[in-house]
């Protein structure tokens, strides 16, 4: 049994979606620019920080120009127990330490150095994450360097079974037109045109292939 479709007709992620809640809560803490100076202050220190502490290292790696306050209520009571809730990081006695090795390491693609949280990769990381078949849209498209329609690349995710969730092949590609498409449109990855239904590669995506350690 796959997982249920994806609504369409939406612009944002949904928890209802191929990856799971899981799959979407680590995609958006790792789209998290203050989630990832979290886990970048924990890397570096190598051994547990004090909350207190930690709160005001990240105060002053903040670049919202939020109080010093609220960013350590941010840590209490959002970050850290996002984090936790996805096993990156642990609570002793001494403080919060990450997990090592970290979850985030151990997938099937290269991700940035997690001592550098303002890498510009990130974002195509948080994406990938959320919704693992990314994968294969990014290598099919850097693969063809053509222009795909959409229909096109739903049938070459099939064909390679980077898709088993989909009831159909409609399904999939709607998914691909309303939310994946346009959100890797949106970071620059690729080039999607909403009207014309076609997606094509951009200079920016040989750059996150090749960084990624994609198949192409």
């Amino acid at each position: 049994m796959g997982h249920a479709p994806v609504p369409v007709g939406m612009d944002g992620e949904s928890q209802s979606h191929p990856g799971g809640a899981d799959g979407f809560e680590q995609g958006s803490i790792v789209a998290d620019p203050r989630q990832r100076r979290i886990l970048a202050i924990l890397r570096r220190q190598g051994e547990p920080i004090p909350t207190v502490e930690l709160g005001t290292r990240l105060a002053a790696s903040d670049e919202s120009a939020a109080a010093a306050e609220q960013v350590e209520l941010d840590l209490r009571h959002r970050c850290l127990p996002k984090l936790e809730s996805v096993g990156w990081v642990e609570r002793r006695p001494a403080g919060v330490c990450p997990v090592d090795p970290l979850p985030l390491e151990c997938r099937s693609f290269d991700t940035p150095p997690v001592r550098d949280p303002d890498d510009p990769l990130w974002d195509v990381v948080g994406a990938l994450l959320t919704r693992p078949y990314r994968e294969a849209i990014l290598s099919t498209v850097a693969a063809r360097g053509d222009r795909l329609t959409v229909d096109s690349l739903a049938a070459c995710l099939r064909d390679e079974d980077a898709v088993t969730w989909a009831d159909d092949d409609r399904t999939l590609a709607l998914s691909l037109h309303h939310v994946d498409l346009p959100k890797l449109s949106e970071m620059g990855a690729v080039a999607y045109d909403r009207d014309e239904r076609t997606v094509a590669p951009v200079d920016r995506l040989s750059t996150c292939v090749a960084r990624l350690g994609l198949d192409v």
